[in-house]
């Protein structure tokens, strides 16, 4: 009978206290878009402005940008225009702006096994 009561004991504490968990967790909550600070991006592709490559950048930036509602915008620099394209990836290391698009087999030579023609 003890052992009954001490059973009940711990589960009615176990309910309890996921409880309060799920309630803190709820009250915490993922913030709304409404509430989500708004982020601004520096973007640097490797071509020219005005190049297919660059076009298909720009509706990358744009759907960015929708699907947030506006709250994370990145604004899109031809190649050259932040840094020159060749040193690109230690920009971006560096700080002097936040996301660059470039050839994906370019990184080969900073990591070989970002390269995909290292598969081959």
């Amino acid at each position: 009978m003890k052992l009954q009561i001490e059973q009940k004991v711990r589960n009615y504490i176990r309910v309890t206290l996921g409880g309060f968990i799920a309630a803190a967790a709820l009250a915490c909550g993922v913030a709304t878009a409404a509430e989500q600070p708004t982020v601004n991006w520096r973007m640097q592709a490797l071509w020219d402005a005005g190049t297919t490559p660059y076009e298909f950048e720009k509706k990358f930036v744009e759907r960015v940008s929708q699907l947030t509602d506006g709250k994370f915008t990145i604004r899109l620099f031809g190649g050259g225009q932040l840094a020159p394209s060749a040193q690109a990836f230690e920009a971006v290391r560096g700080g002097a702006f936040e996301m660059m698009k470039t050839f994906e087999g370019i990184s080969g030579d900073l990591k070989r096994s970002h390269s995909i023609f290292y598969i081959f």
